[in-house]
């Protein structure tokens, strides 16, 4: 009986050593494991840091003033160019709102917040306030970012003073050139103006005289047999004439300046119906009569450089010319069925014309304009003369009167 009980309480011993042993394993293992999640947590932790440290480095040395704030436009956060550029501290900055520092009231900032929760990012142009109440221009570029519990809005903002302050130059340089070319095209105008009347009142009126005496030296020959050589003399010298006041139209056009650009181009292309025979046709829209001067007669030798374009160089037999003025362009369509060309190589047209284009395109690009052209060989081409449209700055009569001012 001792014995069977003693057996049994050395097996009970016996179970629990080698359970005291598994626990014992068991604890080791999970130690071990722990340790070993201790050592991979400080890793990442370590990981983590170095990355956040990173981060913070770059967010602080971004060239760009970056915020971000809540949607009730509390500042939680800047880099070290949104200090720099405000002449604000980080703390200061931090205890603000950020209608604080712009031009907008927080009521007006609300609904750019709100669209920058649907559309991101959101781009606002506006003004930044510095610490001495000194404003300056900048793009903000504003998301929303993921953050919970509330809404939080990242917010990049760019100083623009040397970007505005050279579109504003630009601006003055472009109103200048403007100036400059309307003052070279009225000065040309009124050289062009005082040749034509030297033109019209010297050669043109001898050679009136001139054909005058001819004709009666013709009645005087005619029983005499010289009335061959006085008629050939006779048509010769009224050639002339007609050339003489054909040079004086080209340098001057009465027309444009007393009727306007649409009459001064419809004169063009009946003088080209009827002496080169093709058909060329002119339609006009919108008000013309109160076009400034200098405009109008870019505008005439253009157009009309195009039309000989087309008979000269192209063979056109069919032309057509489309006017158009409205509120915000000026638009001039020079259509003909011509041989057409290559648009960046006007290789089979000739230098007078390929010139021309370039002349017209430079002037029209020194006024904002430019010039559309759309040809292919055998197919014809259409040229555009693409011009910003002035605003009225007198009524027509007034306008009028002007134009006659400025080439007196």
């Amino acid at each position: 009986m001792q014995t069977a009980t003693r057996s049994f309480s050395d097996c009970v011993v016996a179970r629990t050593m080698e359970q005291l042993e598994l626990l014992q394993r068991a604890a080791q293992r999970e130690r071990r494991a722990r340790e070993q999640a201790e050592g991979l947590l400080e890793a990442k932790s370590a990981e983590l840091y170095a990355a956040n440290l990173h981060l913070r480095r770059l967010y602080d040395h971004a060239a760009d003033a970056i915020f971000s704030f809540d949607d009730q436009g509390n500042i939680l956060d800047v880099n070290q160019s949104a200090c720099q550029s405000l002449l604000y501290t980080r703390d200061q900055l931090l205890s603000m709102k950020v209608h604080e520092i712009t031009e907008r009231t927080e009521s007006e900032l609300k609904q750019p917040w709100t669209q920058a929760g649907q559309h991101a990012p959101l781009q606002i142009d506006g003004m930044l306030r510095r610490r001495d109440e000194v404003t300056f221009p900048a793009e903000v570029r504003v998301t929303e970012v993921e953050s919970e519990p509330k809404k939080v809005l990242l917010a990049i903002a760019r100083d623009v003073t040397l970007r505005t302050k050279q579109r504003h130059e630009l601006e003055a340089s472009r109103k200048r050139l403007r100036q400059l070319s309307s003052e070279v095209t009225l000065t040309e105008a009124k050289e062009r103006q005082r040749l034509a009347q030297v033109l019209h009142d010297t050669i043109g009126h001898d050679l009136t005289v001139v054909r005058m005496h001819i004709g009666k030296l013709a009645e005087l020959c005619e029983t005499s047999g010289g009335n061959v050589h006085s008629s050939s003399a006779l048509r010769l010298i009224e050639g002339i004439v007609k050339q003489v006041r054909q040079v004086t139209f080209d340098l001057s056009p009465a027309v444009l300046y007393e009727l306007g650009l649409p009459a001064a181009i419809k004169t063009v292309a009946r003088v080209v119906t009827e002496e080169q025979t093709p058909n060329c046709e002119v339609e006009s829209s919108g008000n013309w009569r109160s076009l400034p001067i200098d405009l109008a007669i870019l505008l005439y030798y253009a157009t009309r450089e195009l039309i000989h374009n087309s008979v000269k160089h192209a063979s056109a037999e069919d032309i057509h010319v489309r006017l158009d003025r409205r509120e915000q362009t000026i638009s001039i369509t020079v259509i003909d069925d011509g041989k057409g060309f290559e648009p960046h190589t006007d290789d089979h047209r000739s230098d007078h014309a390929t010139y021309g284009l370039f002349s017209i395109r430079e002037r029209l690009a020194g006024l904002g304009g430019e010039l559309l052209v759309a040809s292919e060989p055998e197919m014809g081409s259409s040229v555009t003369l693409r011009l910003p449209c002035p605003a009225d700055s007198a009524s027509p009569g007034r306008r009028n009167s002007v134009q006659k001012e400025s080439l007196q």
